[in-house]
C-alpha cells in the first residue's frame, strides 16, 4: 500500500512511520502511546493526500499501527485497501491476498470475515 502513498507524497514518512511503530511494539521497544501518535500522524497524512488511493493507502497504515491498542481497527484494513484501487479489482484482490497472507491464521476470519 505504501507505494500509492509514496506515488503522490513520495517525502511523507508518515505512513511508514506508523508501520514501524506497529512492528517496534511488537517487539516491547515502543509504548502504545507512541504508537498511537504514529497511528494519528498517518491519518493525519491521508487528510492531507489528495488521490483516493493515497488517501486509502495513508489510512490502511494508520488502522494497522493502531490494531495495537484496540483489535477492532483491524476490521478497517480490507475497507481502506478497498478504496484504495477503486477502478483495478484486480490489483486490490492481489493486495488482499498479500494481506491474508502474512496476517496470522488466528486474526484471519476476525479481519476478513468478522462484524
Amino acid at each position: 500500500m505504501l507505494p500509492l502513498f509514496f506515488a503522490e507524497r513520495p517525502d511523507d514518512v508518515r505512513p511508514r512511520e506508523a508501520l514501524d511503530a506497529a512492528r517496534a511494539f511488537l517487539r516491547g521497544e515502543m509504548t502504545i502511546e507512541a504508537v498511537r501518535e504514529k497511528a494519528f500522524a498517518s491519518h493525519a497524512a491521508a487528510r492531507e493526500a489528495g488521490d483516493p488511493g493515497a488517501l486509502a493507502a495513508a489510512r490502511v497504515c494508520g488502522q494497522a499501527a493502531a490494531v495495537a491498542h484496540m483489535a477492532g481497527h483491524a476490521r478497517q484494513v480490507p475497507r481502506y485497501t478497498a478504496k484504495a484501487f477503486p477502478g483495478d479489482r484486480s490489483r486490490r484482490d492481489e493486495e488482499l491476498a498479500w494481506q491474508r497472507m502474512n496476517v496470522p491464521d488466528r486474526f484471519d476470519r476476525y479481519v476478513y470475515d468478522g462484524d
